[in-house]
């Protein structure tokens, strides 16, 4: 009887981004010399990773994709997929792993990732608090992902809420929380990590309500390949007790007092957009000659377009400016941790990268490979690569002979006698870097003017 007050589907027409559907494949994350791909693909049922102006989101996401770098494997990760099709894929060994719900599927092996909870979002006038489910919602408009119906919430929900309408939606959260704010309902249920980034690309949302149920997610493996469920736990194992998975949980448990994407009190995400800090960018990028989705790229892979990161090797900001850059362009360090500055400097230090390698009349795909090599281990470190391209009979603007002579810089067993230079070990992040920032600069061009 509780069926009939559920409309089994209710589709928002309106698509304020270039963002795909729970049920659409994400890009490819870090391409590095050798390693196969890292094939890993997500339930339907599982909340929390989903795909925004063409890039992932979600705590499981960006916990795959550091393991990715860390191997120097590519993150080829689908969401939203049948979980009956994830294990006849991990069977045939077309997936290395699938995310689940926790009690999965048990004909693998499981490894427990992550523990969250839904909440219900509402436009900031609503009241919340210690007024209950049914007196926060009423007879409102309730829209929730299918995924919430395999909870054991979801039917509490339904016998609570006898006077609310309730519509199960297929669409993308970010389409969700936008029809949210333009009224098309009253309330959203969510999960909520995708709560704290709909808030934060959307302004004027708040969670009025948290459910108790705690929602574990893990990542199995197939029981065929043991070596791969021992070496993402080993590597697990002390990644979550470093800082960097300390931040992870911090945002994406809500509780990051800056947010994920710029920190609170900036204007949240435009349709169309990439990151809060779009106007910036663009007006940075306009004087400086740079385009503005090629620096929002390097702001996504520095830092997540966070402001307040400092790397263990001092590296600042957005864009992760070391403090030597600041004293080349006679700018007091000190102000690296103002975003404007942050940006500055870096289209500045792209400019000057340019100007130094000199490569006019080289494949634009070339010269901006290169580019980014340089912003990534040093203009001196990539002309000591076209040096030894050219000393080894290949051309030193292409991209295809300095990435190899990088590697080369690399290898102690390699020596080229014409030449003096110093060893470059760095070479597989320089590469995963360059790799990384391409494909979401082309991502960004699909999608954004």
């Amino acid at each position: 009887m509780f069926r009939k007050r559920i409309v089994p589907v209710v589709l928002f027409l309106s698509v304020l981004c270039a963002c795909g559907t729970g049920r659409e494949r994400g890009n490819r994350e870090v391409a590095t010399g050798g390693g196969r791909p890292l094939a890993v693909a997500s339930a339907s049922d599982v909340p929390g990773c989903f795909v925004v102006g063409g890039e992932l989101y979600g705590y499981v996401c960006d916990v795959l994709r550091a393991y990715a770098e860390e191997r120097g494997r590519e993150l080829d990760f689908t969401a939203g997929s049948s979980a009956s099709l994830i294990r006849k894929a991990l069977g045939e060994g077309e997936l290395d792993a699938g995310v689940f719900l926790a009690g999965g599927p048990g004909n693998g092996m499981s490894c427990p990732l992550w523990t969250t909870s839904y909440v219900v979002l509402a436009a900031s006038g609503r009241l919340g608090g210690d007024r209950g489910l049914a007196g926060t919602v009423g007879p409102g408009r309730v829209v929730m992902q299918e995924g919430f119906t395999c909870t054991v919430t979801y039917g509490q929900v339904l016998d609570s809420l006898v006077g609310a309408r309730l519509y199960i939606a297929p669409d993308n959260i970010y389409e969700l929380a936008a029809g949210l704010a333009r009224g098309e309902s009253d309330f959203l249920i969510c999960e909520k990590g995708e709560a704290a980034v709909a808030r934060e690309f959307i302004p004027g949302l708040k969670v009025v309500y948290e459910f108790d149920e705690p929602v574990g997610i893990g990542l199995v493996f197939s029981s065929e390949d043991p070596a791969s469920y021992h070496d993402f736990k080993e590597w697990f194992d002390t990644y979550r007790s470093g800082d960097a998975h300390a931040a992870l949980s911090e945002a994406w448990s809500g509780r990051s007092p800056v947010g994920l994407f710029g920190g609170s009190g900036r204007s949240g995400r435009v349709p169309g957009g990439i990151s809060v800090w779009d106007g910036m960018i663009r007006e940075i990028g306009l004087r400086e000659g740079v385009d503005w989705r090629l620096l929002s790229a390097i702001a996504y892979r520095e830092s997540r377009f966070r402001h307040d990161v400092v790397s263990p090797s001092g590296a600042c900001g957005l864009m992760q400016i070391m403090p030597v850059t600041a004293r080349h362009f006679k700018i007091d360090q000190r102000l690296l941790s103002d975003p404007r500055v942050n940006i500055t400097l870096a289209a500045k230090l792209l400019r000057s990268i340019e100007e130094s390698l000199g490569m006019t009349g080289a494949a634009e795909e070339d010269r901006l490979s290169m580019m980014l090599a340089a912003y990534n281990c040093g203009i001196g470190t990539v002309q000591n690569a076209r040096r030894i391209a050219a000393a080894e009979g290949r051309s030193p603007d292409s991209w295809e002979a300095v990435s190899h002579c990088l590697m080369l810089m690399g290898d102690s067993s390699y020596a080229c006698d014409s030449l003096t230079y110093r060893r470059f070990r760095g070479y597989e992040e320089t590469l995963a870097f360059v790799a990384d920032v391409k494909r979401t600069y082309a991502a960004y061009c699909r999608t954004v003017g």
